[in-house]
């Protein structure tokens, strides 16, 4: 299953990485790339998402405003 993850680098989705990624192919969004997976999207550099499969299976929204 393709998991896509917006707000990827914070603290509750790092944990959802953690716990997902042992079975599931894991993609995250955010304007930072720190994070538990190698599958992270700069919003503001990678503008057209190569590398984003078109077959996401379930996306987590975990973004926030700080």
């Amino acid at each position: 299953m393709n998991i896509l993850i917006t707000g990827s680098s914070g603290f509750i989705a790092n944990h959802f990485i953690k716990f997902f990624q042992k079975k599931h192919f894991i993609y995250g969004l955010d304007i930072n790339k720190s994070s538990s997976t190698n599958n992270i999207f700069d919003i503001r550099k990678d503008i057209n998402l190569k590398g984003l499969p078109k077959d996401i299976d379930l996306i987590i929204n975990l973004a926030a405003v700080h």
